[in-house]
C-alpha cells in the first residue's frame, strides 16, 4: 500500500512508526484520524485568530487526503474507489478554497465527510480487514 512520505510526515512519525506498516487498515485509520484532527485544529485556530496555524493544519489535512487518495486501487477497487477518488479531489478543492476564506464552512464540510468515511471504514469486520493486500 503506497502512502506518500508527505502524508506520513503530515500525520506524524511516532504513530506511523508504531504501526509498523503491518496493518493496512490501521494505517488508513490513522491517516483519516489525522486528517480529522487537523481540520478540528484549523477551526480552533481560526476562532483564536491564529491564521498561520490554521493554514498549516489545512495544508497538512490536504497532504493526508492526497495520501489517502494515493492508496486507492483504481484498477481493482471498482466504483467505490472511483467515488472515493472523486470525493477526495472534492475535499482537497474545498480545503484549498478555504485557505482564502476567513470562514470555516468548507473546512467543516470536509471534516464531516471524512468523519463519515472513517465511520464506515471502522465498521469493516476484523475478519475482512485481514484480507486486505499489502
Amino acid at each position: 500500500m503506497a502512502v506518500t512520505n508527505e502524508a506520513l510526515a503530515a500525520y506524524g512519525s511516532v504513530k506511523i512508526e508504531s504501526a509498523g506498516y503491518g496493518d493496512p487498515h490501521q494505517l488508513i485509520s490513522m491517516l483519516m484520524e489525522g486528517a480529522i484532527s487537523r481540520l478540528v485544529n484549523a477551526k480552533i485556530a481560526l476562532r483564536e485568530k491564529r491564521y498561520a496555524d490554521r493554514g498549516r493544519n489545512i495544508q497538512q489535512a490536504v497532504s493526508i487526503i492526497n495520501g489517502l487518495r494515493d492508496c486507492l486501487d483504481l484498477d481493482r477497487g471498482g466504483e467505490l474507489a472511483d467515488r472515493l477518488n472523486a470525493l477526495y479531489i472534492y475535499m482537497v478543492s474545498n480545503l484549498l478554497g478555504a485557505l482564502m476564506d476567513k470562514d470555516d464552512v468548507k473546512v467543516e464540510e470536509v471534516r464531516g465527510l471524512m468523519a463519515e468515511i472513517y465511520g464506515g471504514w471502522a465498521e469493516i469486520p476484523v475478519d475482512v480487514r485481514s484480507t486486505f493486500k499489502r
